[in-house]
């Protein structure tokens, strides 16, 4: 009932507001039938064995501990920021996949406190829609209805666990004004050159 949601250019923040309103009360339901704390710990366990399992096709966290903050050079830097945006398509492109952002290349728990402090909202609900606007700006609006974005604490530190479903469409990466085709191949996520590109689309989706 935000009224303020109902605004079409904020159609991104509508379909966030919503996913996350289905699974609190999803949550609540699940809640009202397991004991006490059941649901979290469920899904911090999920988080754990992600962690635990390491990169892959499915799963990537390597050089993602943070969305926009440069842990070396102290700042924020955007580039970060293209890279998160580059895996998103790689999975949506391929089979769907998870990211889990606050965790370092060796599966520890760095957290997004300092993501948090370079945010207007330093806080869960900032960072989402700090992800949602990288998601629009480089990919397009329409990939976030192939996203579910939720946070955990581990270890005292949030995680923020991006669950990438697959696109109905092929999604590019907004290179300096060049569409680039990225897609998951092992543990990586890489650009496919354009005949490779137009091949790949035409036997996924049937179009050019």
């Amino acid at each position: 009932m935000d009224r303020d949601l109902w605004d079409p250019e904020r159609y991104a923040d509508f379909l966030a507001a919503r996913r996350r309103l289905l699974a609190q009360a999803m949550n609540a339901f699940i809640a009202d039938w397991a004991p006490d704390d059941a649901a979290s710990l469920v899904d911090e366990s999920l988080v754990r064995r992600l962690m635990a399992t390491g990169e892959n096709d499915r799963i990537e966290f390597k050089f993602k501990s943070s969305l926009r903050w440069d842990r070396r050079e102290e700042k924020v830097n955007k580039q970060l920021e293209k890279v998160v945006a580059k895996t998103l398509a790689g999975f949506l492109n391929k089979d769907g996949g998870t990211l889990l952002i606050g965790v370092d290349d060796a599966g520890g728990v760095d957290g997004l406190a300092a993501d948090y402090e370079t945010l207007h909202r330093k806080d869960r609900d900032g960072f989402e829609q700090q992800l949602q606007q990288i998601v629009a700006r480089d990919l397009g609006e329409s990939v976030s209805t192939f996203l579910t974005v939720t946070f955990n604490e581990i270890d005292g530190r949030d995680v923020c666990h991006v669950s990438v479903d697959p696109s109905d469409h092929p999604v590019y990466v907004d290179e300096q004004q060049q569409a680039v085709f990225y897609l998951r191949a092992g543990n990586g996520t890489r650009p496919l050159p354009v005949d490779e590109a137009v091949k790949y689309v035409q036997h996924r989706w049937g179009g050019a």
